[in-house]
């Protein structure tokens, strides 16, 4: 007697496997429920920042949610980075980040920009340009710009006796902003949404083709930033601008293509100024690969820079480059090592000029020697080098603004995100702390300082610390075996 119930047909054979790689599949996607439920509550805390209007007005409870959601922002990352890195999860949670990047951005749009006068500036120079006058001609309050100061922001934005500050390429963006949307700051914001999200796209590229651990987190890092959505989607400011060419840039580094990378980079240094400070970065890695390729990308840097500056010069003197100069010298805000510095040599009787002079020197003399000792083989190297030389400059720069620190995002993220970060992506949250005694006499600017400042330099500390450590470990064994064989002698 034949026993059916022992035998399966082909078809049955394979279906067990079938379904098995069905429930796997399934539960590694229920595995990713965590990460939506803190999407969904960040998009809540979003939109209750929306609904503020004014967070000028309401900033001790923008600086509330914002914190909130910074604490769940910071809680995807972690949760990101226990993630396995294998098909298909990988790629399902790569679509979820995604995503939600895209719906943070476009809830923020609505919101007005009060924060700062930035976008007025904007506006204005889109203004006057697609009317055909030169920006960097004229000062807003300037008799010869009367007829276009029929505007609802013009009574008041601040700096209206000084040049402006933005590079050409940024003037383009303003132009084309105007044109479309005329004076309304959403369009402004729309671009700047756009180019992000574009960054978003190349930063995920240059992850899934570099070896980096925790290319995930280091993706939501970037794409989840809470100031990064509210300083660009919520209040206008253009740094993915420069971020965009400057990940462009280092993608075309990886494939070799030398000369377009130098124009890549060329474009970030004029989309705004602080890429200018990675030139030297940029030229001791390109070195690396054989003095042609330097020759190539020093070339065609000097070349496209002349082909964006020359018209800029020619037309307006050096007002940019003064209006630069003043920039540097009469703006301060929320600086930490230029405070010391200030007060110290106020002692002394020596301030202005002199003091923030001082505190450029200290950031050369850093640069210099960090320049001399970091080795740069690869662009995990680079990132990394960024991160130091941007993090010196914030840490003495006379002027730290709250989007300064969206400059240190990609390459943290390119780097691969670990406890060496732990430092900055602290103070990407405490920043916000600084609009508190902006708009609210309730708070004492020092103590703010304090709760800025002080966490991220004992961070940093104990992680100097801990590189200072295992990277003497060698030499105090070399010392010490070296004394027991001169004792043998």
């Amino acid at each position: 007697m034949v026993h059916k119930h022992h035998y399966r047909s082909e078809n049955d054979a394979g279906s067990l496997p079938q379904s098995a790689d069905k429930f796997s599949l399934h539960s590694k996607l229920r595995s990713l429920c965590p990460l939506l439920l803190l999407g969904f509550i960040q998009l809540m805390i979003y939109a209750l920042i929306v609904s503020l209007v004014d967070l000028g007005r309401n900033i001790s409870a923008y600086v509330s949610l914002f914190l909130l959601c910074f604490v769940f922002y910071v809680c995807s990352i972690l949760f990101v980075k226990k993630l396995p890195s294998r098909q298909p999860l990988e790629s399902k949670t790569i679509l979820l980040i995604l995503l939600f990047a895209v719906a943070f951005r476009l809830i923020m749009l609505p919101l007005k920009p009060s924060l700062s006068h930035d976008v007025m500036r904007f506006l204005w120079d889109g203004r006057l340009l697609s009317h055909g006058v030169n920006p960097y001609l004229y000062t807003p309050d300037s008799a010869q710009l009367d007829a276009f100061k029929n505007v609802p922001f013009f009574a008041d934005y601040e700096f209206k006796n000084t040049f402006t500050i933005y590079p050409p390429l940024a003037q383009l963006l303003f132009a084309g902003s105007y044109i479309l949307y005329g004076d309304n700051p959403l369009g402004i914001k729309a671009e700047v949404v756009a180019i992000d999200l574009l960054s978003i796209l190349v930063l995920s590229i240059l992850l899934h083709k570099s070896e980096v651990d925790s290319r995930l987190a280091s993706l939501t890092l970037y794409a989840w930033s809470p100031l990064l959505v509210v300083e660009t989607a919520g209040n206008g400011h253009i740094e993915p601008l420069p971020i965009f060419f400057l990940l462009l840039s280092l993608i075309l580094l990886s494939k070799q293509r030398y000369r377009l990378s130098s124009v890549a980079y060329s474009f970030a240094c004029w989309s705004k100024l602080f890429p200018i400070l990675l030139l030297p970065l940029y030229l001791k890695y390109v070195k690396s690969s054989g003095k042609r390729n330097l020759r190539q990308f020093t070339s065609f840097y000097v070349l496209s820079s002349l082909l964006i500056l020359l018209p800029v010069f020619s037309s307006s003197g050096i007002n940019l480059l003064s209006q630069v100069f003043w920039y540097s010298q009469n703006i301060t805000y929320n600086s930490s090592i230029s405070i010391v510095v200030r007060a110290l040599l106020a002692t002394a009787g020596i301030g202005g000029v002199p003091a923030k002079l001082c505190t450029y020197f200290i950031f050369l003399l850093a640069f210099t020697v960090l320049l001399r000792l970091k080795r740069l083989r690869s662009l995990p190297d680079v990132a990394e080098g960024a991160i130091l030389v941007l993090g010196v400059f914030l840490l003495v720069a006379p002027t730290v603004l709250q989007w300064y620190i969206l400059w240190l995002l990609p390459f943290v993220a390119l780097k691969g995100f670990n406890r060496n970060d732990v430092g900055w992506l602290y103070f990407s949250g405490a920043v916000v702390l600084a609009y508190l005694p902006q708009f609210s006499l309730d708070y004492d600017q020092n103590t703010i300082l304090l709760l800025e400042y002080l966490p991220l330099y004992l961070i940093l500390g104990f992680l100097v610390f801990l590189a200072t450590k295992s990277f003497s470990r060698p030499f105090r064994h070399w010392f010490v075996t070296g004394l027991g064989s001169e004792a043998k002698r």
